[in-house]
C-alpha cells in the first residue's frame, strides 16, 4: 500500500511516488538528487502525453548492440585513413599501380550528395542527432532513391566507424570483392527492417519510453 505523501515524507523511490511530490518541497541540500529525479519523472510523463510523430519516432528503431557488432566486424577495414596511414600509403604501394582506397564517407552534405547520385550502397544515420532536422529527411531520401540504410544507436558509435569522436551520418559506396557476399547478406537483413519497412515505420506513432 502506498502511503500518502506530505512535505516531510522523503523516502520515495518509485516512479508513481515521485510524481506525487512537488519539487518546491525539496529545498534541502540533501534532497538535491531526489528533486532532480522528481523533475525528470514529471518531464517524462509530460512528454509521454504527447505522441511522437513517425518521422521522429523511427529513430527509436536503432540497431541492437549485437547487430551493430556484426556490421562493425566487416566495416572495420573500411575506416578512413588517418594522417599517418595516408603518408605511408605511397611507400607501401611503391612500384605498384595505386588505386584509391575504399573507405566509409561521412559529413552530412557529402553523404546526401552520394545518396542523390545513387552512389551510396549503405547509409548509416545516428539516432541521437540534435537538432534532428539534420538527418530527419534522410530515411525518406534513401527510400526514394532505393538506397539501403540503417539507424545507429548514437553518434559516438557511428564516429567509431570513421575514426572520429562522433558522426551524424555516413555511408559506404563499395566493398572489396572478398567482402561482397557477407556485405550483401547484412544489407539484405537491414532492408527488412529499414528500407522495406520504411512505409510502415512512417505510420507508427510513439512516445519517449517506446523503443
Amino acid at each position: 500500500m502506498v502511503k500518502t505523501l506530505n512535505k516531510t515524507d522523503r523516502n520515495v523511490t518509485e516512479k508513481k511516488d515521485l510524481l506525487k511530490l512537488n519539487p518546491k518541497w525539496l529545498s534541502k541540500k540533501s534532497e538535491k538528487q531526489l528533486r532532480k529525479n522528481v523533475i525528470e519523472q514529471k518531464k517524462i510523463k509530460l512528454l509521454n502525453a504527447i505522441k511522437t510523430p513517425p518521422a521522429i519516432f523511427q529513430f527509436k528503431n536503432f540497431l541492437s548492440d549485437e547487430n551493430f557488432e556484426k556490421l562493425k566486424n566487416i566495416l572495420e577495414k573500411y575506416k578512413p585513413e588517418n594522417s599517418k596511414e595516408r603518408k605511408e600509403r605511397p611507400k607501401v604501394n611503391k612500384g605498384k599501380l595505386e588505386t584509391k582506397p575504399l573507405f566509409i564517407k561521412s559529413g552530412s552534405k557529402h553523404v546526401v550528395k552520394l545518396i542523390e547520385s545513387e552512389k551510396a550502397k549503405l547509409v548509416f544515420i545516428a539516432a541521437d542527432v540534435d537538432p534532428i532536422e539534420i538527418v530527419l529527411f534522410v530515411p525518406s531520401l534513401c527510400k526514394f532513391k532505393n538506397t539501403s540504410y540503417c539507424i545507429i544507436k548514437n553518434q559516438k558509435l557511428l564516429g567509431s566507424l570513421v575514426n572520429r569522436k562522433s558522426a551524424a551520418i555516413a555511408c559506404i559506396e563499395e566493398v572489396r570483392s572478398e567482402d561482397k557476399s557477407q556485405f550483401e547478406k547484412i544489407v539484405k537483413e537491414l532492408n527488412k527492417e529499414y528500407l522495406d519497412g520504411h512505409d510502415f515505420n512512417m505510420k507508427k506513432w510513439g512516445n519517449i519510453e517506446d523503443k
